[in-house]
């Protein structure tokens, strides 16, 4: 079968102990069917100094300020050469041997009805690997479901994070790529949701997994960030029924016993979000009620600055929703004119 150039596009903004990590397991791999680009998003750590330096085989674009991990895969995969674009955050480290640039290929091949394909394993505190599944709740929250040991196979799953996601560019274009108005957060979400609208399956599969440090830098006091973009994704995405229910659906989930759970255990999908303060005093040995109450305050705090955002910008919103349906529409009457 024809060989197809990979081309693995990395975003950092002042992650560069990271990012050098990932670049020297993945130079042992780069050669003729790999490319690396990495795109520095406005960092002020010696990023760009850093991959000059110490990595000249790596195709650099420099932004002197963030435009956002939307954008800067964006950048990246108009820059691509490879018919596959590979992406990866900069504190996601390689599993073992190659498998993933053999597996990859093959699950992407041409009328295997595959739009994606990635996967994550992350390491607790007590030293266990586990493979990560993502979900999206019903009001577009995203949870992550964690099996031990990892899945040992492949799952078919509502998204994949870009810390890892493998997919044909002629399909990244059709779809559209990821949408900069997200900045970053669920623009890896809104990107699956449309490869999935086309009738392409996610998958995630032990094959062609990464290991994800989950590197806290730059993600402390995003907590608005998430749900601004989590609001927009639904009334974007979502059918109209269930975005009109939005705050409601916010407010039955809030006290769910899987936000409470993960709280008292310290995982780290509860509290990477928070503002500094709030996740140092949670850090401590506070008891649940005072946990409970530093996050809820962060919470609410943000998600009222998250309608807020939305409301002032509904307009352009449902204009970009409703432009979305159209182009769906015909694309799918193309396809029904083709087939017939």
């Amino acid at each position: 079968s024809e060989v197809m150039m990979i081309s693995a596009i990395i975003p950092s903004r002042d992650r560069c102990k990271e990012l050098r990590g990932l670049l020297s397991a993945l130079r042992l791999k780069a050669g003729a069917d790999l490319e690396v680009i990495v795109v520095d998003d406005g960092s002020t750590d010696g990023t760009a100094d850093l991959v000059r330096r110490e990595h000249e085989w790596v195709r650099l674009l420099v932004n002197p300020e963030a435009l956002g991990a939307a954008a800067a895969k964006n950048q990246g995969a108009a820059a691509a050469n490879g018919e596959l674009l590979w992406f990866l955050d900069s504190d996601s480290a390689m599993v073992g041997d190659d498998t993933i640039l053999r597996a990859g290929p093959a699950l992407l091949a041409p009328r295997q009805g595959v739009g994606a394909v990635g996967g994550e394993i992350f390491s607790r505190y007590d030293a266990r690997s586990m493979f990560r599944q993502k979900m999206l709740m019903a009001n577009g929250e995203t949870r992550t479901v964690s099996h031990s040991g990892g899945y040992g196979g492949t799952l078919e799953v509502a998204y994949l994070p870009t810390c890892n996601l493998m997919m044909r560019k002629d399909l990244f274009l059709q779809v559209g790529g990821f949408d900069p108005g997200y900045f970053y957060l669920m623009e890896d979400a809104d990107l699956c949701h449309r490869i999935q609208r086309l009738g392409y399956k996610c998958l995630a599969s032990d094959e062609t997994a990464v290991h994800h440090n989950m590197a806290l830098e730059g993600r402390a006091g995003d907590l608005f960030l998430g749900h601004r973009n989590r609001i927009r994704y639904m009334l974007l995405n979502a059918p109209a029924w269930k975005a009109a229910l939005l705050p409601l659906l916010d407010l039955w989930l809030l006290a769910s016993p899987y936000k409470v759970k993960a709280l008292l255990w310290g995982h780290i999908s509860a509290d990477k979000h928070l503002s500094p303060t709030a996740r140092a005093l949670g850090s401590r040995r506070t008891t649940l009620p005072l946990k409970v109450a530093l996050a809820g305050a962060d919470y609410l705090s943000s998600l009222t600055r998250g309608y807020a955002w939305n409301l002032a910008r509904l307009p352009r919103t449902l204009r970009l929703r409703w432009g979305r349906r159209r182009d769906f529409l015909c694309a799918e009457h193309g396809a029904a004119l083709s087939s017939g």
